[in-house]
């Protein structure tokens, strides 16, 4: 189980909620709540778990949805909070992010790489599709309107194959990918693989020259996405509001 958090997952539709509960539950997710809306008592009767992840469905109203983003930001002010919206409208995006969301996935995201992207968003990450980020760019609203740190993680509807010209990764260097997708510190992986822990800092740092990234997040979002996973891109906004493309 993961126990450092629970899920608290608020979707108008019943059918919609209910899958994504068992999705989570397969996953080994604690589901602490699941409800169709947030109210004052849903998060009295959600106790005080300040690790409390809200996984809200944006629905037809995205202003109604900001409305209860923000009820829970009153409440649990260091929680953090996962949006899954049906489209990706800029400026309902912006609002969402100024509201206190710490991430925007896209309905058509795949299962796994939506589960190993929570993890993330626990571990203190800002995540946001990449396609949507290119359309912030595009306005020229994105160092105003989005975190600087946020990473931007490209995931495609359905597995693609590899890029012409990836990154050649050794057997172990790929499996030490896996272990960093599951937020295992090097210590734990030199002890899973049987190997001294020095060498799993070689291995991590030619996996990040190999892969272009600076640190082991961007690693393991890459890793989602191209890692016999899946197949995206991973974009970085840097300290002057710029842009890393790996």
């Amino acid at each position: 189980m993961r126990e450092a958090f629970s899920v608290l997952v608020v979707e108008p539709n019943s059918l919609f909620r209910e899958g994504l509960c068992r999705i989570l539950r397969a996953a080994h997710f604690r589901v602490a709540k699941d409800a169709p809306a947030i109210d004052p008592i849903l998060l009295q009767s959600s106790g005080d778990n300040i690790d409390l992840l809200l996984l809200i469905g944006a629905g037809t109203d995205h202003r109604e949805a900001i409305r209860q983003i923000e009820l829970f930001k009153e409440k649990y002010s260091n929680g953090r909070v996962a949006v899954l919206a049906d489209r990706h409208r800029p400026n309902e995006i912006l609002a969402t992010f100024k509201s206190g969301a710490n991430a925007y996935f896209m309905q058509n995201t795949p299962c796994d790489a939506f589960v190993r992207s929570l993890d993330l968003v626990m571990r203190g990450q800002t995540l946001i599709p990449a396609e949507i980020l290119a359309s912030f760019m595009v306005q020229g609203d994105v160092a105003e309107s989005v975190p600087r740190d946020v990473a931007a993680v490209a995931i495609p509807a359905q597995a693609a194959p590899p890029r012409p010209g990836a990154p050649k990764l050794s057997a172990q260097e790929t499996r030490i990918l896996q272990y960093l997708i599951a937020g295992d510190s090097n210590k734990v992986i030199a002890r899973k693989i049987e190997i001294a822990e020095a060498t799993v800092k070689v291995h991590i740092k030619a996996i990040l020259r190999k892969i272009q990234v600076h640190n082991r997040t961007q690693a393991a979002i890459w890793a989602m996405n191209n890692n016999s996973l899946h197949s995206g891109i991973v974009t970085n906004i840097n300290g002057k509001g710029g842009f890393n493309v790996a």
